[in-house]
């Protein structure tokens, strides 16, 4: 058995990290004194710290790693999900490398920083008529309202003819307390369906990560003011990708700003 200084020393760890350790169940020392308390460590729990340390390195949780000394089944399992998340985040970090390079280049071409101006037309939206569910809700519970909608078009045996939409009928930004409105187009008109009328409307085709979706709004809103024009009705989206089926940053929305001239 090694006292805590000497295990410190062989696994090249603080001690004071070893008591960390022992305080959050992550290794325990395999015997403590019960007269003084002195902590003791086994040689064979040096592999355990080396198991911490790489794991660690893998920005493995600590539930994770505790998962693996427990059961060492799991780790093949936890290195493949590992590799996964990196494999991603590479990916992640290469978009964005590209994104800066675009942006410095539209900064050193006197452009705006990370905005979508240039992509915004004028346009005639088609009247359509919507099956939709509206209600208030906090906004990270998007995909349940969608589900309800999605749901309630099964019962009503509505075909869909045209992508998803989102109307945000809140008069400001309170992601906790959003009255929000999800629809489909149809064909069928009945008691149970509405009319989203036509608009003259500035349209944004979107491609991306949803996280890029505020610089979308900022670029409508700031065109809309340099273009003399102001909002008369809430936006609205059609999502043309299913995000639990695209790549994060292949995802198609296609923004509507319903104006007039000011």
């Amino acid at each position: 058995m090694l006292t805590i200084n000497q295990f410190s020393k062989a696994a090249q760890i603080p001690a004071k990290t070893l008591r960390y350790y022992d305080e959050i169940g992550l290794l325990k020392p395999a015997k403590i004194d019960a007269v003084n308390n002195y902590r003791y460590y086994s040689v064979q729990q040096l592999a355990d710290v080396i198991t911490i340390h790489y794991l660690k390195k893998y920005d493995s949780s600590l539930a994770e790693i505790q998962q693996v000394l427990k059961d060492e089944s799991f780790l093949p399992t936890l290195l493949n999900q590992k590799q996964h998340e990196m494999i991603g985040k590479a990916k992640h970090y290469q978009k964005l490398q590209e994104e800066i390079a675009t942006d410095i280049t539209a900064l050193a071409e006197g452009g705006d920083f990370m905005l979508y101006k240039d992509q915004i037309k004028l346009v005639n939206s088609p009247t359509q008529h919507l099956f939709s569910v509206r209600e208030t809700i906090n906004i990270k519970n998007f995909g349940q309202l969608m589900e309800k909608l999605f749901s309630e078009m099964k019962i009503a045996e509505i075909q869909p003819m045209g992508a998803p939409m989102a109307i945000y009928h809140s008069d400001e930004y309170t992601p906790e307390n959003y009255d929000l409105e999800l629809a489909v187009p149809i064909q069928e008109v009945n008691k149970s369906t509405r009319e989203l009328p036509a608009y003259q409307a500035a349209k944004l085709a979107f491609k991306g990560n949803y996280q890029e979706m505020p610089a979308v709004y900022a670029s409508l809103s700031q065109w809309i003011a340099e273009n003399n024009y102001h909002l008369i009705d809430s936006p609205f989206e059609y999502y043309e990708t299913d995000p639990s089926e695209a790549a994060p940053d292949e995802n198609e929305v296609i923004v509507y700003f319903p104006v007039v001239r000011s």
